[in-house]
């Protein structure tokens, strides 16, 4: 839905001076379809400006105060935020330090493999010209919403995955960020291509750590060919002066797979965007997911499956975790349009609220304009089970660890979808902490 606030005349004048800057560093670029396109982006910031509250997709998460940072004051470092030690041999690396890519912390620049191309977003633009051009704003169109419009506007740091028709990766793509600079915004994009029968895995790891007020908006757009498979995992570890948008765009053709999995809980805003546009017959799209915002965090997760063309599945599954003051969001929606028969589009939301001042917001959609289908949707906000409560605390364990074991039994079933050993344990001993620390303010 469109954005009829007027834009605030200080971001917006500050954002105007940015783009004239980045306009002159673009060089050559300037006269191509791809920089008509971030005109145009830019031209839709101008009028719009960023998404609030009174956008019927922004209903619970206003991001214009993190955006800007003036209305925030930075904390110290959150005690108990952990990094993760990357064992590199497990990963193809790229890593971006304060928005920027790392070449000395990457492997994209090295890496070699038969039938498969990694390239820095702005090195891709001159590279690949034609492939870059056919996909770059198809998946996201930078008319969604403010924020989209500047991530096209400024993208240039990024990477660029192009897996050939046939050929897979040996190894999973690790895309690590890591900020501590001062307080600034970050716009970074990233694009991933596979032709008929390719795979790809990629994880994103946010976990940062910063004394300064840092918001970051990433773009992701992949276009999975027909037979194609591809693994999107997210994992948002930031400690409390970082926030975030995240949005992602994947288009599926013909008896394609991509699974999405996304497990939040760090960062003072986190808003996460996924959108699956399943186009051709027998796609299948599986997403699932856990948000945890145990302290003063704000979680959104903002789902959308475009069920298109006939016998397709899609299957989404999240579940929250809200303690302390922590503020969490659901709002998936299911679509089945008219030619979309013998469609098959499943959703769940359960959540666990653990004290008096934590809430849940949830909205689970489903709209469908077929005739012969099996879908659907619900959503569940409760406590912790008594009865088992009961159960652990009639056989001896106490009341803060009987609670920690309900707690890790109802994530369980979303962290094991984490394959790698060492990040899936990272993963469960932050969360662990975490729940440890905020067991004083369970109700």
């Amino acid at each position: 839905m469109e954005n009829h606030n007027i834009p605030d005349t200080g971001i917006l004048a500050q954002v105007q001076k940015l783009f004239g800057e980045f306009e002159l560093r673009l060089n050559g670029e300037r006269g191509s379809s791809v920089h008509a396109t971030r005109r145009s982006a830019m031209q839709y910031f101008e009028k719009h400006g960023l998404p609030t509250a009174q956008d019927e997709d922004w209903k619970y998460s206003d991001p214009q105060q993190y955006f800007d940072g003036s209305k925030l004051v930075a904390t110290e470092p959150d005690p108990l935020f952990q990094r993760f030690n990357l064992p590199k041999k497990e990963f193809i690396t790229a890593h971006f330090q304060d928005g920027k890519f790392d070449p000395e912390l990457s492997d994209v620049d090295q890496y070699e493999e038969d039938g498969v191309h990694l390239y820095q977003f702005k090195d891709a633009q001159k590279q690949i010209p034609e492939l870059f051009e056919a996909h770059f704003a198809r998946y996201v169109l930078p008319e969604t919403d403010g924020l989209t419009a500047l991530n096209t506007a400024f993208a240039s740091e990024g990477i660029v995955i192009h897996v050939e028709a046939k050929k897979s990766l040996s190894k999973p793509v690790l895309i690590r960020y890591d900020f501590a600079g001062e307080e600034a915004q970050h716009h970074i994009r990233h694009l991933f291509i596979l032709e008929e029968g390719a795979e790809l895995t990629v994880i994103e790891l946010h976990n940062s750590s910063s004394r300064e007020n840092i918001f970051y908006n990433i773009i992701t757009e992949s276009s999975v060919g027909n037979y194609a498979r591809l693994k999107h995992q997210r994992i948002q570890l930031d400690d409390v002066n970082l926030s975030q948008v995240s949005t992602t765009g994947i288009r599926l053709g013909e008896h394609s797979y991509a699974e999405t999995l996304t497990i939040s809980s760090g960062g003072r805003f986190i808003r996460n965007d996924l959108n699956f546009d399943l186009h051709g017959k027998h796609t299948e799209a599986m997403l699932s997911g856990i948000y945890l915002p145990l302290v003063d965090e704000h979680i959104d997760n903002h789902t959308f499956v475009d069920h298109a063309i006939r016998d397709g599945y899609s299957n989404e599954y999240y579940k929250g975790i809200m303690a302390g003051v922590g503020e969490g969001v659901f709002n998936g929606k299911i679509i089945v349009r008219e030619d979309a028969q013998k469609t098959n589009a499943f959703q769940s939301n359960k959540n666990v609220v653990l004290s008096n001042g934590a809430k849940i917001d949830t909205k689970p959609q489903l709209e469908i304009f077929a005739d012969d289908v099996k879908c659907s949707h619900g959503a569940t906000v409760g406590k912790l089970d008594n009865e088992a409560l009961f159960y652990l605390r009639s056989r001896g364990i106490g009341e803060r660890e009987a609670i920690g074991m309900l707690i890790k039994a109802f994530a369980q079933d979303i962290l094991e979808k984490i394959e790698n050993k060492h990040l899936m344990e990272f993963v469960e001993e932050v969360i662990r902490q975490k729940l440890d620390a905020s067991k004083a303010s369970i109700a």
